[in-house]
């Protein structure tokens, strides 16, 4: 097995077993909102958005990121 191959495999394993990567296919790229650094994020085991709050390491639901991005 070559590393791309390990690789993949390794992806594929991390999105079977449910967790937050970059939304977009793995496109999403961060972006600043109020001096903050946040990344749009997709849960692969519950199929839902969020946004990831790089500075602080919380996850953001939709509502709440709305509320802060809207002040």
């Amino acid at each position: 097995m070559n590393l791309i191959e390990r690789l993949d495999e390794l992806r594929e394993r991390q999105y079977q077993a449910g967790s937050w990567v970059p939304a977009c296919g793995g496109a999403e790229v961060p972006f600043v909102k109020n001096g903050k650094r946040y990344l749009y994020c997709w849960h692969t085991g519950v199929g839902k958005h969020a946004y990831l709050d790089l500075d602080a390491d919380i996850v953001l639901t939709d509502e709440e990121a709305f509320r802060l991005f809207s002040t």
